[in-house]
């Protein structure tokens, strides 16, 4: 019986040495089957605030960042704020060419309709000296047409 007690306390002293031992050697040298090859060259190594790797982002034949957009190597990333204000602008510049475009369009309706005389407002004030001068410059023109 006491021969059956000294060996279970053996028994456990010796799992609690084993596990200690295992414990020390992994603190001390790690473990090598977790090992992982290192790369020559530095992978994924972000630096002046971007979240993203130099060569990720490409446009106009140009390499960049892909979270700033930018093309500049190095240079620090204003991340979100500069691509929304790149937008901000683009949608600007277009709003202003498509009020250009609309303003325009809408001024070459109303001369169209008042040259060919459909809708013509009432309180339309016609410079006789000048509609002679531009019916005898067409009746000019007429003739050298047909001769």
């Amino acid at each position: 019986m006491q021969a059956e007690l000294l060996y279970k306390n053996f028994k456990i002293n010796k799992e609690k040495l084993k596990s200690d031992t295992k414990d020390k050697i992994m603190e001390e040298y790690g473990n090598a089957a977790d090992d992982e090859e290192m790369a020559k060259y530095e992978e994924d190594v972000y630096i002046n605030n971007d979240t993203s790797v130099w060569g990720s982002w490409w446009k106009d034949h140009e390499w960049g960042y892909k979270c700033c957009d930018q093309t500049v190597r190095n240079s620090y990333c204003t991340g979100a704020a500069e691509a929304s204000a790149e937008l901000m602008k683009a949608n600007i510049a277009r709003k202003e060419a498509n009020s250009d475009i609309n303003y325009c369009i809408r001024l070459f309706e109303t001369c169209h309709d008042l040259v060919w005389g459909s809708e013509v407002p009432d309180d339309l004030v016609v410079d006789q000296k000048r509609l002679t001068e531009a019916l005898q410059k067409d009746e000019e023109l007429s003739e050298l047409i047909e001769v």
